[in-house]
């Protein structure tokens, strides 16, 4: 057996040399035998339990982050349930599952092989009324079935209630239906199940949204950091399991070095040296040359995931940079965390690129797939992989963008495309103007595009409608502030000039008309065609801002006939009371004066009688 092999798969077997340890992976059932250091956190957990086979409610298992809840779960509690360390417990049916995207429909999924009911009637009779629902769970496994019998239910990493792509009201449907398994019947019968959660410590302020979880942390069993007797245990008894030796001096190197790192980190960390450090062993011995071969503690997830990047070819390498920051969960006041994405979602279809790095990477025990879910195997490798660091590093805010058009799409879909899930206004802009210059086809999944594509689509009309609304409540706002100024001039005007007052005032709006259609018609004609991933939210605030400059620009123009109502030579000004022009000088004033205005709007009227090279009429242009 190669030694590429060897750490592919810690099962792997050369001669009757059989590797004890996980790496980066969870414990299983059937890696019972070879789970030590939690012994007593899983004697609490029992005791926990029989308590409540009698008063009913669920019992919390907590912890950070690597510090093993799903191993003491799957290689601790089941196989004790299973040999009988829970009195009463015999022949005891188990239902193990992870909420996913849909929880209640993974519960239902899990109770209906026990019940002999279909999973979507079962599911739909939780949903309606948990109570009754959990009355058909007892009556199919309880006494009345012939036996004394129930059922535990293991829920693994509960937070996933917490994803954006999770469907809060069935999240909560779930939680309800699942206190009711828990709490004995109405008379007095006892519980139709007991349930335990396993969740992160790290939504632990969040909890409070679902009350019976919340009752269950109250007493929950707590996985803190391993100790170093915890820690020798994980070294040494798989060891002796599988009659495996350790060169004096490797237990204490290896827990000199775990010093250095998070203690959240230390266990996952630990087994991984273990693994490569076995991969590299001297015959049936554990020596401080394979250990320092691998790196060292926080080297080895960094060598690992270097070598296998390394062995890339360039495509496949931007792939797997792609890839592994949508596999990344990022925010602007958290620690960046590992997201769990659906395969078909993450792989584009036909991509052979992405196909081959995420085979690659699973075969290296740096991604696990759990049924369709790909996630990174552990939190430390965002920390000790500098690429990845760097990667994380090179543009934080467009991974922040990239991560929630991702779970808006998402949400999208699971809403079967709701209208109303789709992005707009300036998150819509903000978006696409990202979207615009990222490559494809990996940074953003093809379900994104398409989201992104149909928000723009829809928001077109309604951003077009927002546009001449503001057109016209600017043109509102001007119209009033001159109409104000008009009726104060005229007051000032004198008396004896009533004619020409009430004429300059309707011959001034008209050319307060005149301005602002000719400044629409240019701004139409020079509109462009937005691109595919132009935001049409910023396209409209352009075009609002465009016209604007071009309206008071005109206004400003016109404002200019209060100076040119008379020859060159032969400026008035109203306000001083001297005699106005002649009724046939003021029109031909004012047409020129409109004509000047016009040509500065970038479009010129018909001429009149009187050509622009006319100068009997003594009219001084005002370009």
């Amino acid at each position: 057996m190669s030694r590429e092999d060897a750490e592919q798969s810690p099962d792997s077997v050369s001669g009757e040399a059989v590797c004890p340890y996980r790496g980066f992976a969870s414990f299983r059932k059937e890696d019972a035998q070879w789970f030590f250091g939690r012994e007593r956190e899983l004697a609490e957990l029992l005791t926990r339990l029989e308590e409540r086979m009698h008063t009913g409610g669920a019992v919390a298992v907590a912890g950070p982050a690597g510090s093993g809840k799903s191993s003491l779960l799957a290689a601790g509690l089941l196989p004790e349930i299973a040999s009988g360390a829970l009195p009463g417990a015999d022949g005891w049916a188990v239902v193990s599952l992870v909420p996913g995207t849909h929880p209640l429909t993974a519960l239902a999924g899990g109770l209906a092989r026990l019940t002999g009911a279909e999973a979507v009637e079962l599911a739909g009779a939780l949903a309606r009324d948990p109570e009754v629902g959990a009355a058909r769970v007892r009556d199919a496994v309880g006494p009345e079935a012939g036996g004394n019998r129930r059922c535990l239910v293991v829920v693994d990493q509960l937070e996933e209630l917490f994803s954006p792509v999770s469907d809060r009201e069935e999240g909560h449907t779930f939680v309800h239906a699942l206190s009711a398994l828990a709490e004995p019947g109405r008379n007095g019968q006892p519980p139709a199940a007991l349930v335990v959660f396993g969740m992160s410590t790290a939504y632990m302020g969040r909890w409070a949204e679902f009350p019976q979880v919340s009752t269950a942390l109250r007493d929950a069993v707590l996985l803190g950091p391993l100790t170093e007797t915890g820690m020798r245990e994980v070294i040494a008894r798989p060891a002796q399991a599988v009659g495996l030796d350790i060169e004096p001096g490797l237990v204490e190197l290896l827990l000199s070095d775990l010093l250095g790192g998070s203690p959240d980190a230390r266990l996952q960390l630990l087994q991984a040296a273990l693994l490569s450090t076995w991969a590299r062993r001297r015959g049936r011995s554990l020596t401080v040359e394979a250990y320092r071969a691998t790196g060292g503690i926080t080297g080895v997830l960094a060598v690992s995931a270097e070598q296998a990047f390394a062995g890339l070819r360039l495509e496949e390498q931007e792939a797997a940079r792609l890839l592994f920051l949508r596999l990344i969960r990022v925010g602007e006041d958290i620690q960046p965390t590992r997201r769990r994405v659906a395969r078909d979602v993450l792989v584009p279809a036909g991509s052979t690129e992405a196909t081959a790095v995420v085979d690659k990477f699973i075969r290296q025990r740096i991604l696990t797939q759990d049924g369709e879910w790909l996630e990174i195997a552990h939190e430390a490798l965002l920390f000790c992989w500098p690429r990845l660091r760097a990667w994380l590093d090179a543009d934080p805010a467009g991974n922040r963008l990239r991560q929630e058009v991702e779970d808006a799409a998402v949400a999208w879909m699971r809403d079967d495309r709701d209208p109303q899930a789709l992005y707009r206004g300036q998150r819509l802009a903000q978006s696409l103007s990202w979207a615009a210059g990222v490559p494809e086809p990996y940074d953003l999944s093809v379900l994104a595009v398409e989201f992104l594509r149909v928000s723009a689509t829809r928001a077109g009309p309604h951003t077009a409608w927002l546009r001449r609304g503001l057109v016209a409540g600017l043109i509102a706002v001007v119209a009033a502030g001159f109409t104000a100024a008009l009726v104060l001039l005229l007051g000032l005007l004198p008396a004896f000039h009533g004619w020409w007052s009430v004429g300059g005032f309707f011959m001034l709006w008209a050319l307060v008309a005149a301005a602002v259609l000719l400044t629409a018609r240019r701004t139409s004609s020079a509109r462009r065609e937005p691109s595919r991933l132009q935001p049409p939210a910023r396209t409209g605030g352009d075009a609002v801002s465009r016209r604007t400059r071009d309206f008071v620009s005109g206004l400003l123009d016109v404002w200019q006939l209060s100076n040119a109502h008379s020859g060159p030579g032969r400026r008035t000004s109203l306000l001083r009371g001297e005699a106005p022009p002649s009724r046939d000088r003021a029109l031909l004033n004012v047409e020129a004066a409109l004509d000047g205005a016009c040509a500065r709007l970038g479009r010129l009227p018909e001429r009149s009688a009187h050509g622009p090279g006319d100068q009997s009429n003594g009219v001084e242009r005002c370009d």
